[in-house]
Protein backbone atom coordinates (compact mmCIF):
# COMPACT_ATOMS: atom_id res chain seq x y z
CA UNK A 1 0.00 0.00 0.00
CA UNK A 2 2.94 2.31 0.53
CA UNK A 3 3.78 1.98 -3.17
CA UNK A 4 0.21 2.86 -4.19
CA UNK A 5 0.14 5.97 -1.97
CA UNK A 6 3.58 7.05 -3.25
CA UNK A 7 2.43 6.63 -6.86
CA UNK A 8 -0.65 8.84 -6.44
CA UNK A 9 1.22 11.54 -4.51
CA UNK A 10 3.83 11.65 -7.26
CA UNK A 11 1.09 12.58 -9.71
CA UNK A 12 -0.39 15.11 -7.31
CA UNK A 13 2.92 16.74 -6.41
CA UNK A 14 3.07 19.00 -9.48
CA UNK A 15 6.72 19.83 -8.81
CA UNK A 16 6.03 21.46 -5.46
CA UNK A 17 8.99 22.25 -3.22
CA UNK A 18 9.33 23.15 0.44
CA UNK A 19 9.37 26.92 0.92
CA UNK A 20 9.85 29.06 3.99
CA UNK A 21 7.90 32.11 2.85
CA UNK A 22 5.80 32.39 -0.29
CA UNK A 23 4.21 35.66 -1.31
CA UNK A 24 1.40 35.46 -3.87
CA UNK A 25 -0.78 38.44 -4.78
CA UNK A 26 -4.46 37.60 -4.46
CA UNK A 27 -5.11 38.25 -8.15
CA UNK A 28 -2.49 35.75 -9.32
CA UNK A 29 -4.01 32.82 -11.15
CA UNK A 30 -1.85 31.69 -14.04
CA UNK A 31 1.85 31.36 -14.77
CA UNK A 32 2.84 33.03 -18.04
CA UNK A 33 5.57 30.99 -19.68
CA UNK A 34 7.57 34.04 -20.77
CA UNK A 35 7.51 35.98 -17.51
CA UNK A 36 10.91 37.05 -16.11
CA UNK A 37 12.41 35.12 -13.21
CA UNK A 38 14.88 36.90 -10.95
CA UNK A 39 16.69 35.45 -7.95
CA UNK A 40 18.94 36.99 -5.32
CA UNK A 41 21.33 34.44 -3.81
CA UNK A 42 23.62 35.34 -0.89
CA UNK A 43 26.06 32.95 0.74
CA UNK A 44 27.95 34.22 3.82
CA UNK A 45 30.52 31.93 5.38
CA UNK A 46 33.68 33.96 6.15
CA UNK A 47 32.64 35.25 9.58
CA UNK A 48 35.79 36.19 11.55
CA UNK A 49 34.63 34.57 14.80
CA UNK A 50 32.18 31.95 13.55
CA UNK A 51 33.00 30.76 10.04
CA UNK A 52 30.54 28.40 8.34
CA UNK A 53 31.63 25.43 6.27
CA UNK A 54 28.82 25.01 3.74
CA UNK A 55 27.02 28.33 3.31
CA UNK A 56 28.88 29.44 0.17
CA UNK A 57 28.72 25.97 -1.38
CA UNK A 58 24.97 25.82 -0.68
CA UNK A 59 24.52 29.22 -2.33
CA UNK A 60 26.51 28.12 -5.38
CA UNK A 61 24.42 24.97 -5.67
CA UNK A 62 21.24 27.03 -5.46
CA UNK A 63 22.58 29.40 -8.13
CA UNK A 64 23.23 26.55 -10.54
CA UNK A 65 19.81 25.03 -9.94
CA UNK A 66 17.98 28.33 -10.41
CA UNK A 67 19.82 29.13 -13.64
CA UNK A 68 18.79 25.76 -15.00
CA UNK A 69 15.20 26.74 -14.20
CA UNK A 70 15.52 29.94 -16.22
CA UNK A 71 16.22 32.43 -13.43
CA UNK A 72 18.47 35.44 -13.80
CA UNK A 73 20.55 35.08 -10.64
CA UNK A 74 22.14 37.95 -8.73
CA UNK A 75 24.77 35.97 -6.81
CA UNK A 76 26.81 37.35 -3.90
CA UNK A 77 29.32 35.67 -1.59
CA UNK A 78 30.71 36.81 1.76
CA UNK A 79 29.24 40.30 1.61
CA UNK A 80 29.09 43.04 4.23
CA UNK A 81 26.03 44.91 5.46
CA UNK A 82 26.11 47.75 2.95
CA UNK A 83 26.56 45.36 0.03
CA UNK A 84 23.76 43.09 1.31
CA UNK A 85 21.28 45.94 1.64
CA UNK A 86 22.21 47.27 -1.78
CA UNK A 87 21.75 43.80 -3.27
CA UNK A 88 18.27 43.57 -1.73
CA UNK A 89 17.31 46.99 -3.12
CA UNK A 90 18.65 46.07 -6.58
CA UNK A 91 16.59 42.89 -6.46
CA UNK A 92 13.49 44.88 -5.51
CA UNK A 93 13.91 47.09 -8.57
CA UNK A 94 14.35 44.07 -10.84
CA UNK A 95 11.06 42.46 -9.72
CA UNK A 96 9.03 45.69 -9.62
CA UNK A 97 7.52 45.20 -13.07
CA UNK A 98 6.36 41.62 -12.70
CA UNK A 99 7.47 38.02 -12.94
CA UNK A 100 8.73 35.63 -10.29
CA UNK A 101 11.19 36.62 -7.57
CA UNK A 102 13.23 34.44 -5.23
CA UNK A 103 15.63 35.28 -2.40
CA UNK A 104 17.94 32.66 -0.91
CA UNK A 105 20.23 33.41 2.04
CA UNK A 106 22.72 31.01 3.60
CA UNK A 107 24.63 32.24 6.64
CA UNK A 108 24.11 33.24 10.25
CA UNK A 109 20.68 34.47 11.31
CA UNK A 110 19.56 36.03 14.59
CA UNK A 111 16.25 36.43 16.39
CA UNK A 112 16.32 39.37 18.79
CA UNK A 113 13.15 40.11 20.75
CA UNK A 114 10.94 38.58 18.06
CA UNK A 115 12.65 40.23 15.07
CA UNK A 116 14.78 38.39 12.54
CA UNK A 117 18.15 39.55 11.26
CA UNK A 118 20.56 38.21 8.65
CA UNK A 119 24.21 38.64 9.59
CA UNK A 120 26.74 40.13 7.13
CA UNK A 121 30.35 38.94 7.31
CA UNK A 122 31.53 42.34 8.60
CA UNK A 123 29.04 42.47 11.49
CA UNK A 124 30.45 43.47 14.87
CA UNK A 125 27.72 42.68 17.36
CA UNK A 126 28.48 43.29 21.02
CA UNK A 127 24.93 43.63 22.33
CA UNK A 128 21.27 43.71 21.29
CA UNK A 129 21.24 47.34 20.19
CA UNK A 130 24.19 46.73 17.87
CA UNK A 131 22.21 44.07 16.01
CA UNK A 132 19.85 46.66 14.53
CA UNK A 133 22.81 48.56 13.14
CA UNK A 134 25.16 45.74 12.14
CA UNK A 135 22.73 43.15 10.73
CA UNK A 136 20.11 43.23 7.97
CA UNK A 137 16.49 43.16 9.12
CA UNK A 138 14.37 40.54 7.32
CA UNK A 139 11.66 43.20 7.09
CA UNK A 140 13.77 44.86 4.39
CA UNK A 141 13.25 41.78 2.23
CA UNK A 142 9.53 41.73 2.95
CA UNK A 143 9.22 45.41 2.06
CA UNK A 144 10.66 44.75 -1.38
CA UNK A 145 8.12 41.98 -1.90
CA UNK A 146 5.20 44.07 -0.67
CA UNK A 147 5.98 46.91 -3.07
CA UNK A 148 6.56 44.67 -6.12
CA UNK A 149 3.88 44.01 -8.71
CA UNK A 150 5.09 40.57 -9.66
CA UNK A 151 3.06 37.38 -9.59
CA UNK A 152 4.89 35.40 -6.92
CA UNK A 153 7.87 35.75 -4.58
CA UNK A 154 9.73 33.16 -2.57
CA UNK A 155 12.12 33.73 0.34
CA UNK A 156 14.27 30.86 1.62
CA UNK A 157 16.28 31.63 4.74
CA UNK A 158 18.79 28.82 5.19
CA UNK A 159 20.13 30.43 8.34
CA UNK A 160 22.37 28.63 10.81
CA UNK A 161 20.46 28.09 14.07
CA UNK A 162 23.54 28.50 16.26
CA UNK A 163 23.84 32.14 17.27
CA UNK A 164 27.54 32.99 17.64
CA UNK A 165 26.65 36.16 19.56
CA UNK A 166 24.17 34.69 22.06
CA UNK A 167 26.52 34.95 25.04
CA UNK A 168 26.67 38.70 24.59
CA UNK A 169 22.89 39.28 24.42
CA UNK A 170 19.91 38.48 26.61
CA UNK A 171 17.06 38.81 24.14
CA UNK A 172 18.19 36.31 21.51
CA UNK A 173 16.49 33.00 20.76
CA UNK A 174 17.52 29.85 18.95
CA UNK A 175 16.44 29.96 15.31
CA UNK A 176 14.35 32.57 13.55
CA UNK A 177 10.94 33.82 14.63
CA UNK A 178 7.76 33.17 12.69
CA UNK A 179 7.44 35.63 9.83
CA UNK A 180 4.22 37.50 9.18
CA UNK A 181 4.15 37.90 5.40
CA UNK A 182 3.17 41.20 3.79
CA UNK A 183 -0.49 42.15 3.45
CA UNK A 184 -2.24 40.63 0.42
CA UNK A 185 -0.02 37.55 0.42
CA UNK A 186 -0.38 33.93 1.52
CA UNK A 187 2.10 31.95 3.57
CA UNK A 188 1.36 29.04 1.20
CA UNK A 189 -0.59 29.00 -2.05
CA UNK A 190 -2.58 26.09 -0.67
CA UNK A 191 -5.99 26.95 -2.11
CA UNK A 192 -4.86 26.60 -5.72
CA UNK A 193 -3.02 23.36 -4.99
CA UNK A 194 -6.06 21.92 -3.22
CA UNK A 195 -8.25 22.83 -6.18
CA UNK A 196 -5.84 21.17 -8.61
CA UNK A 197 -5.75 18.02 -6.53
CA UNK A 198 -9.54 17.87 -6.25
CA UNK A 199 -9.90 18.24 -10.03
CA UNK A 200 -7.29 15.56 -10.64
CA UNK A 201 -8.99 13.11 -8.28
CA UNK A 202 -12.27 13.79 -10.07
CA UNK A 203 -10.66 12.43 -13.25
CA UNK A 204 -8.62 9.63 -11.69
CA UNK A 205 -11.12 7.91 -9.39
CA UNK A 206 -13.80 7.01 -12.01
CA UNK A 207 -11.12 5.43 -14.21
CA UNK A 208 -9.72 3.52 -11.23
CA UNK A 209 -13.15 2.10 -10.35
CA UNK A 210 -13.91 1.25 -13.98
CA UNK A 211 -10.67 -0.68 -14.49
CA UNK A 212 -10.90 -2.46 -11.15
CA UNK A 213 -14.39 -3.73 -11.95
CA UNK A 214 -13.26 -4.73 -15.44
CA UNK A 215 -10.50 -6.91 -14.01
CA UNK A 216 -12.23 -8.36 -10.94
CA UNK A 217 -15.87 -8.67 -12.07
CA UNK A 218 -16.53 -9.26 -8.39
CA UNK A 219 -19.07 -7.79 -5.98
CA UNK A 220 -16.56 -5.68 -4.03
CA UNK A 221 -16.59 -1.88 -4.34
CA UNK A 222 -13.34 0.09 -4.29
CA UNK A 223 -12.75 3.79 -3.78
CA UNK A 224 -9.97 6.33 -3.41
CA UNK A 225 -10.67 9.27 -1.12
CA UNK A 226 -8.62 12.46 -1.01
CA UNK A 227 -8.72 13.87 2.52
CA UNK A 228 -7.83 17.49 3.14
CA UNK A 229 -8.70 19.97 5.85
CA UNK A 230 -9.15 22.54 3.07
CA UNK A 231 -12.29 20.68 2.02
CA UNK A 232 -13.90 21.86 5.26
CA UNK A 233 -12.35 25.31 5.80
CA UNK A 234 -10.31 27.88 3.83
CA UNK A 235 -6.56 27.97 4.33
CA UNK A 236 -6.73 31.36 6.02
CA UNK A 237 -9.03 29.95 8.71
CA UNK A 238 -6.83 26.87 9.19
CA UNK A 239 -3.78 29.07 9.70
CA UNK A 240 -5.66 31.30 12.13
CA UNK A 241 -6.77 28.32 14.21
CA UNK A 242 -3.30 26.80 14.29
CA UNK A 243 -1.33 30.03 14.85
CA UNK A 244 -0.51 29.50 18.55
CA UNK A 245 0.27 25.82 17.96
CA UNK A 246 2.46 26.68 14.97
CA UNK A 247 4.46 29.21 16.94
CA UNK A 248 5.12 26.64 19.65
CA UNK A 249 6.02 23.89 17.16
CA UNK A 250 8.09 26.22 14.94
CA UNK A 251 6.47 24.83 11.82
CA UNK A 252 3.10 24.89 10.06
CA UNK A 253 0.83 22.19 11.46
CA UNK A 254 -2.17 22.71 9.16
CA UNK A 255 -2.35 22.79 5.39
CA UNK A 256 -1.97 20.72 2.26
CA UNK A 257 1.14 18.96 3.58
CA UNK A 258 -1.23 17.18 5.94
CA UNK A 259 -3.45 15.88 3.12
CA UNK A 260 -3.85 12.13 2.86
CA UNK A 261 -5.26 9.39 0.64
CA UNK A 262 -7.59 6.62 1.82
CA UNK A 263 -7.76 3.42 -0.25
CA UNK A 264 -10.88 1.40 0.55
CA UNK A 265 -12.66 -1.78 -0.41
CA UNK A 266 -16.31 -2.07 0.60
CA UNK A 267 -15.81 0.97 2.80
CA UNK A 268 -12.89 -0.53 4.74
CA UNK A 269 -9.14 0.20 4.51
CA UNK A 270 -7.75 -1.83 1.61
CA UNK A 271 -4.46 -2.56 3.38
CA UNK A 272 -6.22 -4.26 6.31
CA UNK A 273 -9.26 -5.83 4.68
CA UNK A 274 -8.19 -6.50 1.09
CA UNK A 275 -6.65 -9.80 0.03
CA UNK A 276 -3.30 -9.85 -1.75
CA UNK A 277 -5.14 -10.42 -5.03
CA UNK A 278 -7.47 -7.48 -4.40
CA UNK A 279 -4.56 -5.21 -3.50
CA UNK A 280 -2.67 -6.27 -6.65
CA UNK A 281 -5.80 -5.69 -8.76
CA UNK A 282 -6.19 -2.23 -7.22
CA UNK A 283 -2.59 -1.34 -8.08
CA UNK A 284 -3.01 -2.55 -11.68
CA UNK A 285 -6.25 -0.58 -12.05
CA UNK A 286 -4.47 2.51 -10.76
CA UNK A 287 -1.74 1.96 -13.34
CA UNK A 288 -4.30 1.72 -16.14
CA UNK A 289 -6.02 4.89 -14.92
CA UNK A 290 -2.66 6.66 -15.02
CA UNK A 291 -2.21 5.45 -18.61
CA UNK A 292 -5.59 6.85 -19.66
CA UNK A 293 -4.95 10.27 -18.13
CA UNK A 294 -1.49 10.44 -19.71
CA UNK A 295 -2.92 9.53 -23.11
CA UNK A 296 -5.68 12.15 -22.79
CA UNK A 297 -3.25 14.93 -21.88
CA UNK A 298 -0.49 14.11 -24.36
CA UNK A 299 -2.59 12.99 -27.31
CA UNK A 300 -0.54 9.80 -27.64
CA UNK A 301 -0.52 6.34 -26.10
CA UNK A 302 2.60 5.69 -24.03
CA UNK A 303 4.13 2.25 -23.69
CA UNK A 304 2.47 0.40 -20.79
CA UNK A 305 4.79 -1.75 -18.66
CA UNK A 306 3.10 -4.36 -16.47
CA UNK A 307 5.84 -6.04 -14.45
CA UNK A 308 5.16 -9.43 -12.82
CA UNK A 309 1.45 -8.67 -12.74
CA UNK A 310 0.19 -12.27 -12.55
CA UNK A 311 1.71 -12.90 -9.14
CA UNK A 312 -0.98 -13.05 -6.44
CA UNK A 313 -3.97 -12.71 -8.80
CA UNK A 314 -6.17 -15.66 -9.74
CA UNK A 315 -6.52 -16.98 -13.32
CA UNK A 316 -9.94 -15.37 -13.77
CA UNK A 317 -8.63 -11.89 -12.95
CA UNK A 318 -5.64 -12.54 -15.17
CA UNK A 319 -7.92 -13.44 -18.06
CA UNK A 320 -10.12 -10.40 -17.53
CA UNK A 321 -7.06 -8.14 -17.50
CA UNK A 322 -5.75 -9.55 -20.77
CA UNK A 323 -9.20 -9.22 -22.35
CA UNK A 324 -9.22 -5.58 -21.26
CA UNK A 325 -5.82 -5.05 -22.88
CA UNK A 326 -6.98 -6.71 -26.10
CA UNK A 327 -9.71 -4.10 -26.63
CA UNK A 328 -7.27 -1.79 -28.48
CA UNK A 329 -7.85 0.85 -25.82
CA UNK A 330 -4.16 0.69 -25.05
CA UNK A 331 -1.10 0.93 -27.25
CA UNK A 332 2.06 -1.12 -26.88
CA UNK A 333 1.96 -3.25 -23.74
CA UNK A 334 5.02 -4.94 -22.24
CA UNK A 335 4.22 -7.78 -19.83
CA UNK A 336 6.82 -9.62 -17.76
CA UNK A 337 6.29 -12.95 -16.02
CA UNK A 338 8.54 -15.63 -14.53
CA UNK A 339 6.31 -18.44 -15.83
CA UNK A 340 6.42 -18.60 -19.64
CA UNK A 341 3.88 -21.43 -19.89
CA UNK A 342 1.38 -19.51 -17.78
CA UNK A 343 1.79 -16.43 -19.98
CA UNK A 344 1.36 -18.42 -23.20
CA UNK A 345 -1.75 -20.12 -21.86
CA UNK A 346 -3.24 -16.85 -20.70
CA UNK A 347 -2.80 -15.25 -24.12
CA UNK A 348 -4.35 -18.09 -26.11
CA UNK A 349 -7.45 -17.02 -28.01
CA UNK A 350 -7.04 -13.28 -27.44
CA UNK A 351 -7.12 -10.72 -30.24
CA UNK A 352 -3.57 -9.52 -29.67
CA UNK A 353 -0.40 -9.23 -31.72
CA UNK A 354 2.23 -10.75 -29.45
CA UNK A 355 5.99 -11.25 -29.49
CA UNK A 356 7.77 -13.34 -26.87
CA UNK A 357 11.25 -12.72 -25.50
CA UNK A 358 13.15 -14.80 -22.97
CA UNK A 359 15.57 -13.15 -20.56
CA UNK A 360 18.15 -15.06 -18.56
CA UNK A 361 21.81 -14.78 -17.54
CA UNK A 362 22.84 -15.47 -21.12
CA UNK A 363 20.94 -12.44 -22.43
CA UNK A 364 17.71 -11.87 -24.38
CA UNK A 365 16.44 -14.27 -27.03
CA UNK A 366 13.32 -13.96 -29.14
CA UNK A 367 11.04 -16.98 -29.16
CA UNK A 368 9.87 -18.31 -32.50
CA UNK A 369 6.33 -18.62 -31.18
CA UNK A 370 4.26 -15.51 -31.83
CA UNK A 371 0.71 -14.48 -32.64
CA UNK A 372 -0.16 -11.97 -35.35
CA UNK A 373 -3.65 -10.64 -35.95
CA UNK A 374 -4.58 -10.67 -39.62
CA UNK A 375 -5.35 -7.31 -41.17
Amino acid sequence: MVSIRKTVWQWLARGLAALWIVSVPAAAATSPASEPRVALVIGNAAYPDAALRNAVNDARGMTRALRQLGFTVLAHENVGKRAMEQAVLDFGRRIADGGVGLIYFAGHGLQVRGRNYLVPVDARIADESATRVAAVDVDLLLEQIASARNRVNVIILDACRNNPFERRMRGTSLGLAAVDAARGTLVAYATAIHGTRMAFMGELVPLLVEHYMGISSGPEQVALEYRSALSDAPMSELLHRAWDRDKSAQHTTAGIHKDDLLFTIDGQPLKRFGSQGQQKTYLIALKLAQFELTAQRTGGKPALLLDDIFDKIDPQRMRHLLQLLSGHRFGQVIITDTDADRLHAALDGLDLDTRFFHLDHQGITREKKERTIAG
